[in-house]
């Protein structure tokens, strides 16, 4: 399916459902709401720094059980979106006892991420900031140093550019985790990047065409019904790149 065939068809699978898939952008909201609040009510009845300290951290451990799980039950409403028990295989994600496997796959995606963004931004970061100390330093005439920041700029976008680019070569793994919940993560990773290869392109140009809505949502459109359109149309390109027949 063409991109503009995918966001076709999610546009006809959310009518009469932008309110229920909305729930789960106000569960989260609400829920990283409260939690945060947490440091700052506890704050009024520990007055040591290790007791904050230790809040923090807890806030912060809970987040990311209650985050991952989140996503792995999104990945689940969107893509089941056909079946009649769609709920249940959502709710499924939120029981404790599979708090681990959307945990393990959450932290395993964002520390491949963060590494991937390592390696394509910091090349670019790096010759910015060499420019910016020399310039402090007296070290640098006028035109070298824009031109040192020109360049560090052209570097760093391009380098922002192709990581949102080999990035998506994760883009199945939540997909993938729903309709195997037994199958290991390191399992989960190999196969998406496996039947991404020659797709990347395709789900960041996906991802892009949103970029409009999302910077208008605050003014113009409504975010849930963005948000559930964007979530949506992801979750049929996964299908159709998995010709699944969930």
């Amino acid at each position: 399916m063409k991109i503009h065939q995918i966001k076709k068809a999610s546009r006809q699978c959310l009518k009469g459902n932008v309110k229920k898939s909305a729930v789960l952008l106000i569960y989260i909201i609400l829920n990283v709401a409260v939690l945060t609040a947490v440091p700052y009510l506890l704050n009024n009845h520990v007055s040591s720094f290790t007791g904050i300290l230790t809040a923090c951290a807890a806030v912060l451990i809970l987040n990311l059980f209650s985050y991952s799980t989140f996503m792995t039950g999104r990945s689940a409403w969107f893509l089941f979106y056909k079946k009649k028990k769609r709920l249940l295989k959502t709710i499924y994600w939120f029981s404790p006892s599979r708090l681990s496997k959307s945990l393990g796959t959450y932290l395993s995606l964002l520390v491949r991420k963060a590494a991937l963004a390592s390696a394509f931004l910091l090349p670019g970061a790096a010759i910015i900031v060499s420019a910016v100390i020399l310039a402090l330093n007296g070290g640098v005439e006028f035109n070298l140093f824009v031109s040192w920041i020109a360049g560090g700029g052209v570097i760093l976008i391009s380098g922002a550019v192709f990581m949102m680019i080999v990035i998506q070569r994760y883009f199945l793994v939540p997909y993938i985790r729903v309709e195997n919940p037994k199958m290991k993560s390191k399992e989960i990773f190999a196969l998406s990047r496996r039947e991404m290869n020659g797709n990347m392109k395709k789900a960041f140009l996906l991802k892009l065409s949103f970029a409009p809505l999302f910077l208008i949502c605050l003014t113009v459109l409504p975010i849930p019904y963005v948000w559930s359109y964007y979530n949506q149309s992801c979750a049929l390109l996964a299908k159709s790149l998995r010709k699944s027949e969930v």
